[in-house]
């Protein structure tokens, strides 16, 4: 997963009636390390007049991010979703594993049935799913790296990790490998699901 920082900075806007308040925004952004992320941020935010302060910048926890159509002159809405996966493996006892992971859509209303329709996609059985919350975030907007950049997560790419392919051979690659190749083949099936809608 590509990783995520949230950015709290504070600075003067000027409201529509034309006066002036100070405010204490929450942005997302990626990056590549703490300060790299410092870098950036103030470079996503140097349309701002005046002085921009920089008041705590953190890692997320988030496993990953997921975007939901919304048109480019409407206001995102970033929805964290905390969901239980329940696995069942040579009949033992299920296990429960935990994802928190962010969802941007246009409004809280579409936020679950987006989160279904990731399940769907994915190929996992909607009763082995349990969403614990969707709860709204105060994250303003969402900075990607630019084009031309890429990030590397070394974490990831130093973890080994054994996978069965579809002929029964056993394959060594990396977690970052792993996750890559989910969210490419993910996004590829919503395109097509969307493609086949409209």
């Amino acid at each position: 997963m590509r990783p995520l920082f949230i950015a709290k900075v504070k600075y003067t806007k000027q409201l529509d009636n034309g006066a002036f308040k100070r405010v204490n925004e929450q942005y997302i952004l990626e990056a590549m390390t703490f300060g790299h992320a410092e870098e950036r941020i103030f470079q996503e935010l140097n349309h701002i007049k005046g002085e921009v302060i920089l008041n705590d910048l953190t890692r997320t926890s988030f496993h990953d991010m997921f975007f939901g159509y919304v048109a480019e002159q409407d206001e995102p809405l970033f929805v964290q979703a905390k969901v239980t996966i329940h696995s069942f493996e040579n009949d033992e006892e299920p296990k429960a594993t935990p994802y928190k992971f962010l969802i941007r859509v246009k409004d809280f209303s579409e936020a679950e049935g987006y989160l279904n329709k990731l399940i769907d996609i994915a190929g996992m059985d909607i009763t082995n799913v349990e969403t614990q919350a969707l709860t709204k975030t105060a994250f303003i907007d969402y900075f990607p790296m630019p084009e031309g950049e890429t990030i590397s997560d070394a974490k990831e790419s130093d973890i080994k990790i054994s996978v069965t392919s579809e002929n029964g051979k056993p394959l060594e690659t990396t977690m970052n490998n792993l996750k890559q190749g989910l969210n490419g083949s993910i996004q590829n099936r919503m395109e097509s699901t969307n493609a086949s809608e409209n």
